[in-house]
C-alpha cells in the first residue's frame, strides 16, 4: 500500500472518531505486526509492545519506529504569524537499528 493510501485511511479514521491516532494504529494501518516491526528494527517484539504502551516516548525512538515503517516525521512550531519547521537531521536514523 502506498503512503498516500495510508494517509487517506488515517484521515478517515481521524475524521470519523475525532480521536488522535496512536502509534499502534499507524503500525496496524501500515500492515505491520509488532513482531514484523521488531524484526525490521533488530529488536524483540516485547520491546515494541512496551514502546506502544508508554504514555511518553523519546523523540528519537519515535523517529526510529516511523522510519522502520517507511515514514518520516516532520515537526514545526506554530505561532500566530508564522510556522517554523524544526530540523532533526542530527538524529541518526538507520534502516536497521541494533541494540
Amino acid at each position: 500500500m502506498t503512503l498516500q493510501r495510508y494517509k487517506k485511511r488515517i484521515d478517515i479514521i481521524f475524521k470519523e472518531t475525532k480521536e488522535l491516532i496512536q502509534f499502534t494504529d499507524i503500525r496496524e494501518l501500515c500492515g505491520m505486526t509488532q513482531t514484523g516491526l521488531a524484526e525490521e528494527m533488530g529488536q524483540q517484539q516485547s520491546s515494541i509492545s512496551k514502546l506502544e504502551g508508554r504514555e511518553d516516548i523519546y523523540l528519537k525512538s519515535m523517529f526510529r519506529l516511523i522510519n522502520a515503517l517507511g515514514g518520516e516525521i516532520e515537526i514545526k512550531v506554530h505561532f500566530n504569524d508564522c510556522d517554523i519547521p524544526l530540523d532533526f537531521s542530527d538524529i541518526a536514523i538507520e534502516k536497521r537499528i541494533t541494540g
